[in-house]
């Protein structure tokens, strides 16, 4: 075994492969070491050296695997200025320790895996990476990049950083770690999917205004679930995927989540709290940092899903909380803090907006993961419950909301067809709260017979966002035996309220999410309205689904017992 290898200007091939059992080797400006083959690569072995084993300045190729168990990194904390440069076929990027690279080239003709042991964070790189046509999969590891500079990573062709990986775990994606520090630039992770030919879903972090961050680092990742968000690869931190009535709302979001995270949720890298490395804010960092978040997703990210591209909007999920923000500005220029963008661009699957802009909701913003929703059906906000009763010839209508972020007002809404609505009245919301508001009003001048209401609700931005239609008969305005509202008051009972057109027998059903009977009444209906309550206190909170009959006419409806 040689003790020290030393190349200087020219060219040196090792065709079966080199294994490095302690040698110090030095690569000068301008020399080659070339281990070309498939059946070799490079293997740097475990020593007791304090030093590094190879230092690097010119060019070293590899075409087999690079396995590193040595924890000086191979090119120790200060790899040089050297390039080592993957250009065979599949390629592994382990061992038992990570690589710390200056430059790494990936080409070749097939992409390169990061595979290292469990004890290994995947690899560093301290000058840049290069993806020549070739991609590098994570593979559930981190790659760390050092350089602040923008171009630290760049791409042509058809190479991507591929950070999706399906596994046993739900956090089974690597992350690209960027020390981006507080340079104002744009910079660009080129992500693809996990296909042969990876389609392009580029993240882009536009900073336009440093700030102070809590930690010079950003990690980013993104990751594909099945159709409709069915199978359970969801963040580690989200417990739910349901909408403003806490039913599954999986096909109307879109089938990939990203994870932007900015290092100071107290949710580290490895997906758990309080880390040390990872501390929240307690306040908005003055100056803030203020970013333009650009999404690409792939064409198959929506396929099947009920998604209206021209519709997508982003939202974050608040895992203290446990509880998804809206985000569903659909003004390209609304009145807010200048910067301030929205751009939806769905003929290139791309979505453009900023966070950071509301020194209010700073905070909020700077949660880590994010998924795009259909505005037409957003995942759950604050209003919980909305429902609506006949008070002689009036109709009282109640709603309440968990938590309120800038709410400026409600306005009840009435509809003769469900469809074409008119003003009832306009009452104020409590702007900003995190605690149970319930709200209440008349509406004297109701239609005779069957109602539909809704809620619009207005921010302090002018965004609007709509609640569930419901649907109120009062009096014999119905003729027929007809399923009209189910609601939980208080967790103590569900009303039930259906019209008949005369008396009749009729029977109520309550299903858990199961599919267990979990309720069962009969008796005999009145003509007109009917109003019959089932106590619920003993039932577990969760959704549940209420089965009204009268032996001819079946109707089914799900209810959320809170």
């Amino acid at each position: 075994m040689l003790c020290a290898v030393l190349l200087s200007m020219g060219n040196i091939a090792h065709s079966q492969g080199l294994r490095n059992a302690g040698a110090k080797i030095n690569i000068t400006s301008g020399a080659y070491l070339n281990v070309t083959g498939t059946n070799g690569g490079f293997t740097n072995l475990s020593n007791a050296s304090a030093t590094a084993d190879v230092v690097n300045a010119g060019t070293f190729r590899v075409q087999g695997n690079w396995t590193n168990n040595d924890a000086q990194a191979v090119f120790g904390s200060s790899p040089g200025s050297g390039v080592v440069v993957l250009d065979g076929g599949t390629q592994n990027i382990g061992g038992s320790e990570e690589t710390h690279f200056y430059d790494l080239q990936v080409g070749g003709s097939n992409r390169k895996i990061l595979t290292g042991t469990s004890n290994a964070t995947g690899a560093t790189v301290f000058g840049a990476i290069n993806l020549q046509n070739q991609s590098l999969e994570l593979n559930q590891k981190t790659l760390t990049i050092e350089n602040d500079l923008n171009t630290s990573i760049a791409q042509s062709g058809n190479g991507r950083i591929i950070s999706e990986t399906y596994g046993s775990n739900v956090d089974d994606y690597g992350r690209v770690r960027w020390n981006i520090g507080t340079t104002v630039d744009t910079y660009s992770i080129p992500f693809g999917t996990d296909e042969a030919t990876p389609q392009n879903i580029v993240f882009v972090y536009d900073i336009q205004q440093s700030g102070t961050p809590a930690s010079p680092y950003r990690s980013f990742a993104t990751y594909a679930t099945d159709d409709n968000n069915s199978n359970s690869y969801i963040p580690y931190s989200v417990t739910h995927l349901t909408d403003n009535e806490g039913f599954q709302n999986g096909s109307s979001i879109i089938d990939r989540f990203w994870l932007i995270d900015e290092e100071n949720t107290g949710v580290g890298v490895d997906g758990t709290g309080g880390n040390t490395d990872d501390p929240a804010y307690g306040a908005s960092p003055n100056p803030r940092p203020i970013v333009y978040y650009t999404f690409t997703y792939s064409d198959d990210d929506f396929t099947g899903n009920s998604i209206t591209a021209s519709q997508i909007t982003p939202q974050r999920f608040n895992h203290d909380e446990n509880r998804w923000l809206d985000w569903m500005y659909s003004d390209d220029n609304p009145p807010f803090p200048s910067p301030w963008v929205f751009n939806n661009d769905p003929g290139n699957n791309q979505l453009t907006m900023t966070v950071g802009a509301d020194a209010s909701t700073w905070e909020e913003d700077m949660y880590p993961i994010w998924t795009l929703v259909d505005n037409s059906d957003p995942l759950p906000i604050e209003l919980v419950r909305f429902v609506g009763q006949c008070d002689g010839e009036n109709v009282e209508l109640r709603w309440t909301t968990w938590t309120e972020t800038n709410n400026d007002f409600f306005t009840l809404e009435r509809s003769l067809n469900g469809e074409d609505f008119e003003t009832v009245d306009i009452l104020n919301g409590a702007g900003n709260s995190n605690q149970p508001i319930s709200y209440e009003l008349v509406d004297q001048n109701a239609f005779s017979g069957t109602s539909y209401y809704r809620l619009k609700m207005t921010d302090t931005y002018g965004k609007i966002s709509y609640s569930s239609v419901i649907v109120v008969t009062c009096g014999d305005g119905s003729i027929d035996f007809n399923f009209v509202n189910a609601y939980d008051v208080d967790h103590t009972e569900i009303v039930v309220e259906f019209t008949a057109h005369e008396n009749e027998d009729f029977n109520i059903l309550l299903f858990d999410a199961a599919g267990r009977r979990a309720l069962d009444y009969s008796g005999v209906a009145i003509n007109g309205m009917n109003k019959v309550r089932l106590p619920s206190g003993s039932l577990a909170q969760g959704i549940y689904v209420i089965n009204l009959n009268n032996n001819i006419k079946n109707y089914s409806k799900k209810v959320l017992l809170h």
